[in-house]
């Protein structure tokens, strides 16, 4: 399926073409293929702590840059590993950057299960098993004595758990797996802007 690329992407890859080459920390988004999501569960692109990883960009096919980035931060990835990106085949000396993009960090040590924290808050959310689960006892105590809020707060929480809006305490994301329903939370940053 082909990609619409705006004209002023078109004209520099045409002029880029021509056998020039601009630094690679220059190129244009659309003139880079970067790994996509189903690469990001490999051993070798770990998330951090603060929710982002770093991920290889290669340029498209016909695009020249100089400058490349070897990628020094991953030592798990070795020189020989092939990367598919666009259907086409990149080892790690094509990489020109590396990307920073947001990913959902889930601690190894105590990994929380999404789908058995809405199963205790469906089930067993009027005794406050799911908050215990989460690491929220005052609260699972309080839903405890009051019968979950009178069974109001046991709705509520459904719907929080359900939507992600309640997270693990430790501030790890759940362990979910990657084909299931995941929640992107949208943040104000140099990726978004407003348009007035």
């Amino acid at each position: 399926m082909g990609q619409v690329l705006p004209l002023s992407v078109m004209l520099v890859l045409l002029f880029l073409q021509r056998g020039d080459s601009v630094p690679c920390n220059e190129l244009f988004p659309a003139m880079l293929c970067c790994l996509d999501n189903e690469h990001l569960y490999s051993p070798a692109f770990r998330c951090n702590p603060n929710g982002t990883v770093a991920i290889p960009c290669f340029p498209r096919v016909g695009v020249n840059c100089t400058g490349r980035a070897i990628n020094s931060t991953n030592s798990s990835v070795s020189d020989e590993a092939q990367f598919r990106c666009a259907e086409q085949s990149y080892s790690q000396t094509d990489i020109a950057r590396m990307e920073t993009i947001r990913c959902n960090y889930v601690n190894a040590d105590s990994a929380y299960d999404y789908e058995t924290a809405l199963a205790l808050s469906v089930y067993f959310g009027m005794f406050g098993l799911d908050r215990f689960y989460l690491g929220y006892p005052a609260i699972g105590l309080l839903k405890l004595f009051t019968l979950g809020f009178v069974f109001v707060g046991q709705l509520v929480d459904i719907i929080f758990i359900a939507l992600q809006v309640v997270e693990p305490a430790d501030g790890s994301g759940y362990n979910m797996q990657y084909s299931g329903p995941k929640l992107r939370k949208l943040f104000a940053d140099n990726d978004t802007y407003y348009v007035d």
